[in-house]
């Protein structure tokens, strides 16, 4: 069990709690993936003493419990400010992380002069696997007992593909193209 599995049981009763709590990752543990104080809040709803709950934990006190599930709820409500700011850092870290990670493509090419190929390779390595995936599971009967895995595969693609979509074709990505074209120009001006 992991925290994907306490964030479905908890959406029902309180939905921004559950989507926060979901978007940590499997095997993370909430005071490490800097949600601190929703691991305090948590706590004080199903009665754990532990600081830094297992999911295991909370699940057992919500089935045998039901009543928690009423003051996660209230929780939610005396707490929807925090919530607000917890998913406005987490959409600020993956900005960043996009941003950085264009920056350091326009900055690599400005210093070599050059395109970063395997970049492009990998983007395009991934597109044409994701299609061919798509159209292989339209058209491939799986064998029993395989659909499992290949589905979590073709799950892991699809987040890949997608991606590699925002990267190239986000809404940053016209920000990337300037930034370029000033960078071009700057070279031009220097070579004259």
């Amino acid at each position: 069990m992991d925290w994907k599995d306490v964030a479905k049981a908890i959406k029902s009763s309180a939905p921004k709690l559950g989507r926060l709590i979901g978007t940590l990752i499997p095997g993370a543990s909430l005071l490490g993936e800097g949600l601190g104080g929703v691991a305090g809040m948590i706590c004080d709803a199903t009665g754990i003493e532990s600081d830094n709950p297992t999911p295991d934990e909370v699940m057992s006190i919500l089935q045998a419990n039901p009543d928690a599930y009423v003051k996660l709820k209230e929780i939610e409500s005396n707490h929807a400010i925090t919530f607000e700011q917890l998913s406005l850092e987490r959409d600020k870290m993956y900005i960043t992380d996009v941003g950085s990670a264009r920056a350091r493509q326009t900055d690599s090419e400005k210093v070599t002069g050059k395109k970063d190929t395997n970049l492009y390779a990998l983007a395009w390595l991934i597109t044409i696997g994701f299609f061919s995936s798509l159209g292989g599971l339209m058209f491939i009967t799986l064998p029993e007992g395989s659909s499992n895995v290949i589905f979590l595969l073709f799950g892991a693609l699809i987040a890949s593909f997608e991606k590699v979509q925002s990267y190239f074709f986000g809404s940053s990505k016209s920000s990337s193209d300037k930034n370029q074209i000033i960078a071009q120009t700057k070279r031009k001006g220097i070579r004259n």
